[in-house]
């Protein structure tokens, strides 16, 4: 018995299907044809530019109405505030460039078939000088789901519009308001402060490189807090937990885990960071805002670097190529090396030369030693030394400008490390990165 009944069922809806490719999808055009033909506009002559108002109805019964104030797209319902202005573009170019795919039915006896005595999707605009507002209805979509139904204006004819733009109709108001995280200008930030129950950080900035001011006085790899900026600048909220939150120690927020605060002159924007939330992100609060949001893991992971993570992979900012002079120091033995042309003539090229003690050597062995001195690079920062470590090599490089910088290896048991001369701490080297610059000094003859 059941079998027969899902037999007939699977029947009926086969025959619905056919009798809509039969009498609807036949007639159409082929796809390359109605590329190449002008379709008529849903809204002709309508200027993205001119709206002025807009209200969107969306499938999940949430309504959303927005007005233009100046450049900028506000939302004054259910709620107050900023727009995504990127979600709004998308829904005004859309309507402007709208077209009917067909006209299904001028005067349709029942539209309920189609969806559209209760539309799933409801977009209603005005236009800058005219009086009377325009509307889309969107219903359900096609048998073959390649059209959605819709009706405008109140005109009685079902149209099909693209089941493409489904998506970019049926926004609610979480997609449709402004979901920055944090509110500044990038260019003008000059300083970034963050604090957590075990440290504390500060960056500032100097001309266009930044500096660490807390816990210490030392470079910092700059393209990491330009980083940073950019993904605090272009964070967006994961989730909206809480409009006007009246209490923070649900998320942890009252006692924030992290911190951290950008300041543009007289200005600052302060992010504050809480617990890990049930799914993926999350919770968060900017400082001057009442709502609490969740953001995605990889921006609060980003936010809760320490300060070592901050510092520069590469123990030397010379180069091979811009490199003048190399001075180096193993068991108590000093050589120093300089680049000099290799006659008076002034297109000469510049060779390595070992000037301390003097003697000829192979200029080739002392670039392939410049070169591993400059891909030093630390894995990681301690706060010291460990006891016991012993000095292997001291190195002194001077690039042009006579910019002179000092690092110093250590070898530590089956460990290595470096110490940068005016630099707090030691720097952790893989060991046979150091083991590769004895051996290239060893080579040099």
């Amino acid at each position: 018995m059941s079998r027969g009944r899902s037999f007939l069922i699977l029947l009926v809806v086969g025959l619905g299907l056919g009798a809509y490719i039969y009498f609807v999808e036949r007639h159409r055009p082929p796809a390359e044809e109605r590329d190449a033909e002008t379709l008529e506009k849903v809204f002709p002559d309508l200027d993205a530019a001119k709206l002025t108002e807009l209200t969107v109805k969306a499938a999940s019964g949430a309504t959303t109405t927005l007005k233009k104030e100046g450049a900028s797209w506000q939302i004054v319902a259910p709620i107050q505030g900023a727009a995504d202005e990127s979600e709004v573009s998308s829904i005004t170019s859309n309507l402007s460039t709208l077209e009917i795919q067909r006209v299904l039915v001028e005067k349709p006896k029942d539209v309920a078939q189609y969806g559209l005595a209760e539309p799933r999707v409801e977009v209603t605009f005005r236009v800058s000088g005219q009086p009377k507002p325009h509307q889309l209805l969107i219903g359900e979509k096609t048998p073959t789901e390649g059209d959605l139904y819709a009706r405008v204006d109140g005109a009685p004819r079902v149209i099909l519009v693209p089941s493409g733009l489904e998506t970019t109709f049926d926004r609610d108001t979480f997609a449709l308001r402004d979901k920055s995280v944090l509110t500044f200008d990038r260019d003008k930030v000059d300083r970034l402060d963050a604090r957590s129950a075990s440290w504390e950080l500060q960056l500032v900035k100097k001309g266009d490189t930044w500096q660490m001011a807390k816990p210490w006085s030392t470079r910092v790899d700059s393209g990491t807090v330009e980083s940073l900026l950019g993904s605090l600048a272009s964070g967006q909220m994961k989730a909206l937990i809480a409009d006007d939150a009246k209490t923070l120690d649900t998320y942890a927020l009252d006692k924030p885990s992290v911190t951290v605060t950008l300041h543009s002159g007289s200005t600052s924007a302060s992010l504050l960071l809480g617990r890990d939330a049930d799914e993926e992100g999350v919770y968060a609060k900017d400082g001057s805002r009442p709502m609490v949001f969740t953001v995605e893991s990889t921006l609060a992971d980003d936010l809760r670097r320490e300060p070592s993570e901050y510092r520069p992979k590469e123990l030397f900012a010379f180069q091979n190529v811009t490199g003048q002079r190399l001075e180096i120091t193993r068991d108590g033995t000093k050589r120093l090396f300089e680049k000099r042309k290799e006659s008076k003539d002034d297109s000469a090229p510049e060779r390595w030369t070992q000037v301390q003690p003097q003697a000829k050597v192979d200029a080739a062995t002392v670039d392939d030693l410049a070169s591993r001195i400059a891909d030093l690079r630390a894995d990681s920062y301690v706060d010291s030394l460990p006891a016991g470590s012993a000095q292997v090599v001291a190195i002194t490089a001077v690039s042009e400008g006579d910019k002179s910088e000092s690092v110093t290896l250590y070898r530590s048991g089956k460990e290595a490390y470096a110490v940068r001369t005016g630099e707090p701490g030691a720097a952790t080297i893989p060991a046979d990165t150091l083991d590769d610059v004895v051996k290239a000094l060893d080579a040099v003859k």
